[in-house]
């Protein structure tokens, strides 16, 4: 059963039903996105596949790198479950939150993260790997953080990838 983004894919004939094969092979092996491997094999650009996932599917993708995020609204989702389901929530206003996802389509995910956060939760497209940096540069800050409250110190700052 293919997901929403390969039927997308297929249907916009970016490729074909066997190089889609060819590709869900590679990326089992090398366990980047299909979206990744589309751009960096040169089949699409960022900016078509955006365009196509916005226009169709109402998915934006976010380059987490370029966001400050606040440690108030990364804290909401506990460590097992951005881990669990490779995500990190990045912004949350108006009692929506917003998360980075490496499948922005699984949707026990999403229901698991309204669950726990009591929120409306928007989905983005992110970069796996820039997904699993920050929940690991956002929780061992974490620690450092809990460890240094537990000495009486205090250490404060937006968390930014480098």
């Amino acid at each position: 059963m293919r997901n929403e983004f390969e039927q997308l894919i297929l249907d916009e004939s970016i490729i074909s039903e066997e190089e889609l094969e060819k590709l869900k092979i590679s990326q089992a092996a090398t366990q980047k996105q299909l979206y990744m491997i589309l751009i960096e094999d040169g089949l699409a650009t960022k900016e078509h596949l955006n365009d196509l996932l916005f226009k169709r599917l109402g998915i934006e993708f976010i380059e987490l790198e370029e966001l400050s995020l606040d440690k108030d609204t990364a804290a909401i989702i506990p460590e097992e479950i951005a881990i669990k389901y490779c995500v990190f929530p990045f912004n949350m206003k108006n009692n929506i939150l917003r998360v980075a996802m490496e499948n922005p389509f699984y949707l026990s995910a999403i229901d698991s993260l309204r669950f726990i956060s009591r929120m409306e939760v928007k989905p983005y497209l992110a970069d796996k790997i820039q997904i699993k940096s920050i929940i690991d540069k956002y929780y061992r800050r974490q620690n450092v953080e809990k460890a240094l409250e537990d000495l009486g110190l205090q250490f404060s700052e937006s968390i930014k990838l480098e």
